[in-house]
This record gives C-alpha cells, structure tokens and sequence, in this order.
C-alpha cells in the first residue's frame, strides 16, 4: 500500500506507515501489531536531549518554541535545566494527533491561540 508524496502530483509515491521498519519487517520500538504509532518512553526524550541542543544551536535566528504535546513540553523543560540552553519564549500547544483533535473539543481554537502568540513572540 502507498500514498502520493506531497507536492508530487500523485506520481511518486511513499510506502504505507506499517509499524515496522521497512528494511527489517521487525516492528518499530514502542509498537505492537495493533497499533500505528510509536509511543515515546522517557528514554526516548533522555537519548534525545543532546541532538535537541545540537539541532537548537543550528538555529541562530530562533526566537520562540513551541511545543505540541506533554511529552514535547516535558523535554523542552528538561533541556531548559542545562546550564548551557537558551533562554527563550515557550508556547504550548496540544498535541496535533487525531485522537487529541476528538477528545479536546477546543483543540483549534487552542492551537490557533498558541501559534498567534508564538507570531507576537517572534
């Protein structure tokens, strides 16, 4: 099963999301046949925090955060203990996952607030 790649007219196509690595057939981490995506562990947001600190160094103009989602929240916070972080302005903003559209009846008008203030903030 494939869907068309975006912007490609519908000619070039990406493989369907499965749950398992493509390369492997084995499922993805945080996966079981059932289910189509990866829940995160703390592990995942501990090995990450070096590769945020790199990927926020490589952005010298960045002038607020926005975070979508609790697990997104609690690592930025965690990575904001490092003596070495940036201090800057931080959204937060739902997670923009399905499941958090049907159970937050609000959840655009919390995501447009969130992305008007990030635009005042910048």
């Amino acid at each position: 099963m494939t869907r068309p790649r975006s912007g490609s007219g519908g000619s070039a196509t990406w493989p369907a999301w499965t749950g398992t690595a493509s390369s492997t057939g084995t499922p993805c981490p945080g996966t079981s046949p059932a289910t189509t995506a990866a829940t995160p562990a703390a592990r995942d947001g501990t090995d990450a925090l070096p590769y945020l600190h790199q990927f926020v160094q490589s952005l010298p103009g960045l002038r607020v955060v926005v975070v979508m989602g609790g697990f997104a929240e609690h690592w930025w916070l965690q990575y904001l203990r490092r003596p070495d972080s940036p201090v800057l302005p931080l959204v937060t903003s739902p997670h923009p996952s399905v499941s958090a559209r049907r159970s937050r009846p609000t959840f655009e008008d919390d995501t447009l607030i969130a992305m008007t203030k990030a635009s005042r903030a910048a």
